[in-house]
């Protein structure tokens, strides 16, 4: 029995055969693995990474591109989901810059953009005098 192309086995299992899709990751999990491992140096995120990128075209193989190779096509997904898991990581949450007294200095010291009374209450006279202005106008003009 010959081994099936990675194209014969998404035909398969597009077809119904799960069996396919299983034989397709086996082909190339370690590779997948082996790629993301030397971008985190690190087993766990590794391994999260091969899982997203495994999952996400498991999503998208109805519009995965027959007509071309699949390794190209998985390593893309794989090197994307790398980029959104180092962005995750890389996101600073507002309570890092809490000091040992819990006082968040950077919210503390975001400029105040709401309006003041005297502000506001300018601009509440000019809404009315335009309304004002506007309601004595013709329905013409």
């Amino acid at each position: 029995m010959t081994a099936k192309s990675d194209g014969q086995l998404i035909n398969d299992y597009l077809k119904g055969n799960e069996e396919s899709l299983e034989v397709l990751i086996k082909h190339c999990l370690k590779t997948i693995y082996h790629y993301t491992y030397r971008q985190f140096q690190n087993e766990d995120d590794a391994e999260d990474a091969t899982q997203e990128t495994f999952f996400k075209a498991w999503q998208n193989i109805r519009k995965f591109d027959r007509t071309k190779s699949f390794k190209p096509w998985i390593f893309r997904i794989a090197k994307n989901s790398i980029i959104d898991m180092k962005r995750k990581k890389s996101a600073v949450p507002f309570s890092r810059f809490e000091n040992q007294q819990e006082i968040n200095s950077f919210t503390d010291n975001l400029a105040d953009t709401s309006l003041n009374i005297l502000e506001l209450l300018k601009q509440t006279d000019i809404g009315q005098g335009l309304r004002c202005a506007l309601e004595k106008l013709l329905p013409m003009q």
